[in-house]
């Protein structure tokens, strides 16, 4: 890709943010313009600045082909009946853009899907589905396939995700649910959830994670930490405790997965609460917080007097 080409498709790469409380702001109607060229500035920006390190090993790059990339995601489900598109559809380029990611560092979600993402791509310390190539390239588009050509609906109104119950196997619902189903299947070691606290039941049984995630998780997934995040701003519904997370435990077990559970995680919280000081759950955090500086504080002090009196 030349250097003058570049600019063009950053522009088009940040021209559509998803908004965070629906997934996507409002836009043209059907399939996203540009869709093409937007994918492929994603592919590019992905590889060279947001996880570079993903596409090295052993010094030798295993860059993937921006082109191929695009052009494997278009075919998955243009040119086909916009209610029947298959998982399999998706198989090509799901396994196109896979890379390895830290077992510790995985993080599932439900019920937050703008608030897991503020706090995977602050801290860098997790990585959602979203945050990798797969969901990174799609995340906020639209696309809807027609059989005619050009094989994409565009300028006008046709079924994404939301519609799945009037048109199931839509081509965003099969894309997610492939994505999904691939990132359980491939979760080792140990992982994360946040779960939304803020609704009740917070583990919803017909949900896009118990239906897509929680199925495929294998025995190679030793443990499951579950984070109850409740929203600043909205009451706390449900905690570690309620009958909906007894029962994901309950789900998990029977796997052979074990799982802990925390109320309120704090380093969440912390991130969160950078735009919502005056609520009462940051409020309550940086009461938290405040008390266990000063006691590191007194430690560090009790520790300098005592080095002092042995010198």
């Amino acid at each position: 890709m030349t250097a003058k080409l570049l600019p063009l498709l950053v522009l088009l790469t940040l021209s559509y943010v998803p908004c965070p409380s629906h997934g996507r702001c409002l836009g043209p109607l059907g399939t996203t313009p540009s869709i093409r060229d937007i994918v492929r500035g994603r592919c590019e920006i992905y590889q060279q600045f947001v996880n570079p390190d993903a596409f090295c090993d052993n010094r030798k790059s295993t860059k993937r082909n921006c082109s191929e990339v695009t052009e494997t995601f278009i075919k998955s489900f243009s040119h086909r009946k916009q209610c029947n598109i298959s998982l399999g559809s998706f198989d090509n380029f799901v396994r196109l853009t896979r890379h390895d990611v830290t077992s510790i560092k995985r993080l599932f979600w439900t019920g937050v899907y703008s608030i897991v993402h503020k706090y995977s791509r602050a801290t860098s310390r997790m990585v959602t589905l979203e945050d990798t190539m797969t969901g990174y390239l799609i995340d906020g588009l639209r696309f809807c396939a027609q059989s005619d050509d050009p094989g994409m609906i565009f300028g006008s109104d046709c079924p994404g995700f939301s519609d799945t119950s009037s048109c199931p196997w839509n081509a965003e619902y099969s894309f997610w649910a492939s994505a999904s189903k691939n990132f359980a299947c491939e979760a080792r070691g140990e992982a994360s959830l946040m779960i939304n606290a803020s609704r009740s039941p917070a583990f919803i049984a017909n949900s896009f994670f118990a239906t897509w995630e929680v199925p495929n998780l294998s025995s190679s997934l030793s443990k499951l930490n579950i984070l109850m995040v409740t929203i600043p701003g909205e009451d706390k519904k449900e905690t570690c405790g309620s009958d909906s997370i007894l029962a994901l435990k309950s789900l998990l077990t029977d796997k052979n997965i074990t799982s802990s559970c925390t109320d309120e995680p704090t380093d969440v919280l912390s991130v969160l609460c950078l735009d919502h000081l005056e609520k009462e759950v940051c409020r309550r955090l940086l009461v938290i917080t405040s008390s266990q500086s000063s006691n590191q504080l007194s430690s560090c002090i009790i520790f300098i007097s005592i080095l002092a009196l042995l010198m």
